[in-house]
């Protein structure tokens, strides 16, 4: 399953604080203030101690106004710094301000899967599930949520709600390769050969990352249906743009071919 997470290694404010923030300044409420400025220049250039140390600082100065935003940059800030337990309880803290932070939400369910990519801990898979879950309550499009989502039904094995995840991002965004590449893994998966052949393919055209694998199912997809010209010739583009996997497929064809069957 392939993942579209944007990068929060330069990402202070998240969707949902910069809608809070424009928000604001209709209200003509508070803006940013000058620690928060400092820190978000601070993490844009990946000094991530000192970001800290700033938002630290106005934590000191107990505006609850401030926490929701705070929290949630210091959870960044953890984050960026593989400090899972601190980012955790940040990110909760944030959520806590604010039950209508899904930035926040989003994150804490993305810790714990890479948290038990670490460990393998079946426990912080069920909470990835829970937090991308409620993530999803909050903001029904959240699209990382939706991949996390995805991926997890998809390891296991829940075809058809991993399906429907990249069906509803596919249904907002119908251009995005990565979810166009998912999609027909799920039909892969259903032995919906046709249909994969489509997705696939459509994911080609849209430049999705490490296309040799895409070719690689095409050629499977071909193998299943009985096609195996197709097959050879798809199987061919994989190998050739460097997935090993397809010799062993081309191979296994010419050995068919060769017993005459």
């Amino acid at each position: 399953m392939k993942w579209d997470f944007l990068s929060v290694a330069i990402i202070v404010l998240g969707a949902y604080l910069y809608v809070r923030l424009l928000q604001a300044e209709e209200k003509k409420e508070v803006k940013l203030n000058d620690f928060q400025i400092r820190a978000q220049k601070y993490v844009k250039s990946g000094q991530f101690a000192k970001a800290e140390e700033e938002i630290l600082k106005d934590l000191k100065r107990n505006n609850p106004s401030n926490f929701a935003h705070n929290y949630y940059a210091l959870g960044i800030i953890y984050y960026n710094q593989k400090k899972h337990k601190e980012a955790l309880h940040a990110l909760k803290k944030a959520w806590l301000a604010d039950r209508e932070n899904y930035d926040a939400i989003f994150l804490i369910g993305r810790i714990y899967h890479d948290m038990y990519q670490d460990v393998a801990n079946p426990d912080f898979l069920e909470k990835s599930v829970y937090y991308f879950e409620r993530t999803l309550e909050v903001n029904p499009c959240h699209i990382q949520a939706l991949f996390g989502l995805g991926a997890v039904h998809f390891d296991w094995q829940n075809i058809d709600k991993a399906a429907e995840c990249y069906r509803r991002i596919l249904d907002a965004f119908p251009e995005n390769a990565n979810a166009t590449y998912n999609f027909g893994a799920c039909c892969l998966g259903r032995e919906n050969y046709e249909m994969a052949i489509s997705y696939y393919k459509k994911a080609l055209v849209l430049n999705v990352d490490d296309q040799q694998f895409a070719e690689y199912h095409i050629g499977y997809c071909y193998q299943c249906l009985e096609d195996f010209e197709r097959a050879k010739k798809w199987y061919t583009f994989s190998l050739e743009n460097g997935c090993k996997s397809a010799k062993e497929k081309l191979n296994e064809l010419k050995a068919r071919k060769t017993a005459g069957n």
